[in-house]
């Protein structure tokens, strides 16, 4: 099922993603600001057989830059062992793996994600269970999932043939994971992913992405303004993504709907392959 699913200017959007923690005494919590980056937790790993125990986490709000629109991420955090870095978005039975803690994406999204019609090509990496959207004009609320999930990736693209000042991103996209396609009870990398995209105001959230099959390489050409990403398929049938698996290219122009198309063509790809049979 899915869920709901320039080189000119540069206006980087600092994202200030301070949490509140409640303080330990007889009286009612009282908020108690401190550093992200050391916010002693972390994105609870995503079952999907029973409730995620930990913390509910809000970050701030990120206005979308041109719009009336904010998105809010949102993350069950449970407490990271002592000493010890675990993304549990790719660590499998708890094996430690590069660091990217959900609740703390300051520093990579404020210093590299540009709301506000900068240009990078890729994806940014984060760890959020879901992300409301809100319409601070209309009071319109919405959210990216519909279902248990993690998204893992995130950037806003910008058109770059705009001549206007603060103009929304041309398309904001989202990688997602909420299919567990290895049966090991978590959302992993190693399980499927989709690409949703978004309109610049958040509005009109949507999968690009075939299902069952993991999306990897997402990029965005700004002069011909597409997408592009490959998709990998379980194409030896063993129930896992491995390096037997094809890969195949899909684009996008970003002025169509969607779903994504293959870059080429099955008799084309076929062509190619008989030359070398």
């Amino acid at each position: 099922m899915h869920p709901s699913t320039p080189f000119p200017r540069r206006a980087t959007s600092t994202l200030i993603l301070a949490l509140f923690l409640g303080g330990c005494t007889n009286k009612p919590a009282q908020p108690l600001a401190v550093n992200p980056m050391h916010d002693p937790l972390t994105t609870a790993q995503t079952k999907t057989g029973r409730a995620i125990a930990g913390r509910p986490t809000y970050l701030p709000p990120i206005e979308l830059t041109g719009t009336t629109t904010s998105m809010i991420p949102f993350t069950i955090s449970d407490r990271k062992p002592e000493g010890v870095s675990i993304d549990t978005f790719r660590s499998v039975g708890g094996v430690p793996s590069v660091s990217v803690p959900a609740n703390n994406n300051s520093r990579r999204l404020s210093d590299d994600l540009d709301l506000a019609g900068g240009f990078s090509p890729y994806l940014h990496n984060i760890r959020w269970h879901n992300l409301a959207f809100r319409d601070v004009t209309s009071g319109d609320e919405w959210t990216l999932l519909q279902s248990r999930g993690i998204i893992s990736k995130f950037q806003a693209f910008s058109n770059p043939q705009t001549t206007i000042d603060n103009a929304p991103a041309a398309i904001l996209c989202f990688v997602v994971t909420t299919e567990d396609f290895d049966k090991d009870g978590a959302l992993t990398d190693q399980d499927a992913s989709l690409l949703m995209i978004a309109s610049g105001n958040g509005r009109n959230p949507r999968v690009i992405s075939p299902d069952h099959a993991q999306v990897w390489s997402v990029t965005f050409t700004p002069q011909s303004l597409h997408l592009s990403f490959m998709v990998r398929s379980d194409t030896n049938a063993n129930g896992r993504f491995d390096d037997e698996d094809i890969s195949i290219p899909y684009v996008l122009p970003i002025t169509n709907p969607g779903p994504a198309k293959p870059f080429i063509s099955p008799t084309t790809r076929e062509s190619m392959e008989r030359l070398l049979r």
